[in-house]
């Protein structure tokens, strides 16, 4: 998967923290309806790229990575995060 290797990649070197990546499985674009098959590896369905990290290095690998992709989109939003313990950790 050249694509998630390269993503990984400049999120990496951007110094991010928290990426997480995922195919889509279905969905509905400009091209129409796609969704994936048991058998078949569905390489047209959309990656998503989750980052939780600070705001500062977000909006750097923003302008860091930006640049380097012919299409996309990016969508951004704040996070609160809630760290949770079990009983064994408290």
């Amino acid at each position: 998967m050249p694509a998630l290797e390269a993503i990984l990649r400049l999120c990496e070197e951007a110094g991010l923290h928290g990426v997480s990546v995922m195919r889509g499985v279905g969905g509905i674009g400009t091209h129409g309806m796609h969704s994936s098959s048991f058998l078949a590896l569905c390489s047209h369905l959309p990656l998503m790229i989750e980052v939780i990290d600070q705001a500062d290095r977000i909006e750097h690998a923003i302008a860091m990575i930006k640049p380097k992709l012919k299409n996309g989109s990016m969508a951004t939003w704040p996070v609160n995060i809630v760290q949770l313990a079990s009983d064994d950790d408290a």
